[in-house]
């Protein structure tokens, strides 16, 4: 299945299995600003859509950090290839193009694993 196919296969995140879901942008912005707590609300093998309250630009490379409830914690590599506002809640919608993660990886499983473990968004 081609990366194109694979986007529209989105699932939505139950946000009871995570402690904590953090993003941080990389260079010296992040370097300053650290993690900043945000929103997964759909993801699937080829990106993500996140809400968060912090401001990033088109084409920021970021990484995004989830911690599940057993402790262990999930990093992916992204880029931003989609901005908007959701202006009810006041929070900037990032869309993401997660970068492939090696074969075997705990993050690879991850994704592999979503339509097992969590609902279809539509």
């Amino acid at each position: 299945m081609s990366e194109s196919d694979r986007r529209y296969d989105r699932y939505r995140l139950n946000e009871a299995a995570f402690k904590t879901v953090k993003l941080k942008r990389h260079g010296v912005m992040g370097l300053l600003s650290g993690y900043v707590d945000c929103k997964v609300k759909d993801m699937s093998k080829a990106g993500a859509l996140v809400l968060c309250s912090s401001s990033v630009s088109l084409g920021s490379r970021i990484s995004l950090k989830l911690e599940l409830q057993n402790d262990s914690e999930l990093v992916f590599l992204a880029e931003v290839v989609n901005l908007g506002r959701d202006v009810t809640k006041g929070l900037v919608k990032l869309g993401l193009r997660l970068e492939p993660s090696p074969e075997g990886s705990a993050e690879y499983r991850f994704l592999d694993s979503l339509a097992e473990n969590y609902q279809k968004s539509l």
